[in-house]
């Protein structure tokens, strides 16, 4: 994950360096003020491709019980990293081999 703070948006790219999950996306982080309370809030951006990913995980996690969206090692994680990276390549228009 690269982190980095500029003009007061923290920013946390898991595109440069996707998590050990397979979720790829770019934080923007700010503080908010108004009716006198300062909070933090965040944007992700995501094609449509990391995006359909993200949904079909937390989906499987909601039917399942089992929250998969942490990284973990199970046969579940392991097949998702390597959608994600097919997804990944697929954008990119690069031969599909999620097994770098």
């Amino acid at each position: 994950m690269a982190r980095r703070r500029r003009n007061g948006v923290e920013t946390i790219d898991y595109v440069a360096k996707p998590r050990q999950s397979g979720y790829r996306a770019a934080h923007l982080i700010c503080m908010y003020s108004g009716k006198g309370v300062i909070r933090p809030v965040g944007v992700q951006l995501r094609t449509s491709a990391m995006h359909r990913w993200a949904v079909m995980v937390e989906e499987v996690s909601a039917r399942l019980g089992v929250n998969h969206k942490q990284d973990d090692y199970t046969p579940f994680h392991k097949w998702a990293l390597l959608w994600s990276r097919k997804l990944e390549a697929a954008e990119l228009g690069l031969p599909s081999n999620p097994f770098r």
